[in-house]
């Protein structure tokens, strides 16, 4: 990074916008009075105040911004990648505690994790911080398993109830366990196609 003509050079993009010279600076008071109007505001690369606060390591900045400027919250840059993915990579261990809980979990268009881009330039104090957490993701897929398996729990049981309650040949008694359990079946391989297109089926 270098200064040119009251801008910055950064992987050899020149960024002369006020808004993110001082996220990359870390000029928080010029975050503080500038914010309302550039809330959100991306460069050329997709890049947000955020990402380059958490990037470099302004943790006072990152701070302010997450509290005023929800906005700036899961942007992603044209790779894919978010602010937490670029507080790990380059190992803001503090930075990555603060963006934990609205950005664990999402990955870039490469498949790379924040977790992952803390794994690869062996960041290890980040590593344990995401390790350590499941991921929002992890949670709901869960949650999607535990709520189903109880739904076809009480769709065996009801079906029980329902057969036992005929009082008919064993011709029709045949026909509505047939009916019944094909509910069921096509209920399960409902499940397990939605549990594969999610990525989570093992």
């Amino acid at each position: 990074m270098s200064d040119l003509d009251n801008g910055v050079v950064i992987e050899g993009q020149i960024i002369k916008s006020d808004w993110f010279v001082s996220a990359i600076n870390g000029n928080l008071k010029n975050i503080e009075a500038n914010y309302k109007k550039n809330i959100g505001k991306q460069d050329e690369s997709g890049c947000t105040a955020l990402m380059y606060c958490s990037n470099l390591g302004h943790a006072e900045c990152v701070k302010f911004l997450v509290k005023h400027c929800q906005g700036e919250i899961k942007k992603i840059d044209k790779q894919g990648r978010t602010a937490l993915m670029y507080a790990a990579m380059t190992g803001q261990a503090e930075i990555v505690k603060m963006l934990l809980k609205f950005e664990n979990g999402l990955k870039d268009d490469d498949g790379m994790s924040a977790y992952d881009y803390a794994v690869k330039n062996k960041h290890e104090e980040c590593k344990k911080i995401l390790q350590d957490v499941p991921d929002e993701n992890s949670k709901k897929d869960k949650d999607f398993k535990k709520n189903d398996k109880e739904e076809l729990l009480e769709d065996l049981q009801q079906a029980n109830k329902e057969m036992d309650s005929y009082d008919c040949s064993w011709v029709g008694l045949l026909a509505t366990k047939v009916v019944l359990f094909e509910k069921i079946r096509l209920k399960i391989r409902f499940v397990e196609t939605i549990t594969i297109r999610s990525g989570k089926f093992h």
